[in-house]
């Protein structure tokens, strides 16, 4: 698979993921955390105040009589580096896995608000079958690789894969490196039957040609990669950082691949669950 020729030949050889229904109506799921496992949602986020805080009003509200969720927002801070959504849902979610001993993570974009029909598969226990939440998202996307929006991951599944690349800056591609990776290991990813999500509005540029180039050029890298066992993201990007109490410190992970600036929590008395906001710096001349 190594030796695709570009990204037509890629798109035409690479393995495909197979995809199951789950419906989930009526669930019968403890909301006592000693009963249920254990997870968190990863927020990737930069420069939209507005969508954040109306985010985290509605899921504080949607995970009402629900004890022990976490909501963490990776927050890019202003670095002179393009958005990195893939980067940053690493940082969370091994955050995630190391403090709160999550054992599944919820990666979320900040504009999509889920309906109450959508609560049980938040629940959902996922272990060796991850589940792709945002597939009820219809407004936009519908083609059939599409892995964005919300995806549930356990953390034996994430270590397995190693995560996302560290090395799309910009608007997309991560997703589909996610679909090759999980691919690669034939990991059959779940999509619910039922429920729906409404988005936030907001203005999308997209790409331009350059860019869309450049996209194109870090998805078939990062395929050539998990083909011929060149990814190491696991220990790239593992929070081993010992955090404290003082939120203004500095404290840089062992490959210098992004120093977190500021760990916050923003629950106080106002929201009934925890939410955490960890600012980062990305650093792109370590990129893997």
């Amino acid at each position: 698979m190594n030796k695709v020729k570009n990204y037509r030949n890629y798109k035409e050889k690479r393995p495909k993921i197979t995809f199951e229904s789950l419906t989930l109506k009526s669930p019968k799921i403890s909301t006592n955390i000693n009963k249920r496992d254990r997870f968190s949602i990863i927020v990737p986020y930069r420069n939209r105040l507005e969508h954040l805080y109306k985010f985290i009003d509605y899921m504080d509200d949607f995970f009402k009589g629900i004890p022990e969720v976490e909501i963490i927002i990776v927050e890019q801070s202003d670095d002179n580096q393009k958005f990195n959504r893939g980067a940053l849902l690493n940082i969370g979610s091994y955050y995630a896995f190391d403090t709160f001993h999550a054992v599944y993570v919820i990666n979320h974009d900040v504009d999509l608000l889920p309906d109450n029909n959508m609560l049980p598969y938040y629940l959902y226990p996922t272990r060796n079958k991850p589940v792709h939440l945002g597939w009820r998202w219809k407004e936009k996307y519908n083609f059939n690789s599409y892995l964005g929006g919300v995806f549930s991951i356990s953390k034996h599944i994430y270590n397995k894969i190693r995560g996302y690349p560290n090395q799309f800056w910009g608007w997309g591609g991560e997703d589909d490196a996610l679909y090759n990776r999980l691919a690669k290991h034939n990991i059959i990813v779940l999509r619910p039957t039922t429920g729906s999500y409404r988005s936030l509005p907001h203005e999308h540029l997209g790409d331009d040609k350059k860019q869309h180039k450049q996209k194109q050029a870090s998805i078939l890298q990062d395929f050539r990669n998990i083909h011929t066992n060149k990814t190491n993201n696991k220990t790239n990007n593992k929070t081993n950082n010992k955090t404290n109490n003082k939120t203004n410190d500095k404290i840089q992970n062992k490959q210098n691949f992004y120093t977190i600036k500021k760990v916050e929590d923003l629950s106080k008395n106002k929201y009934k669950h925890k939410i955490i906001k960890i600012v980062v710096d990305l650093h792109k001349s370590n990129k893997k």
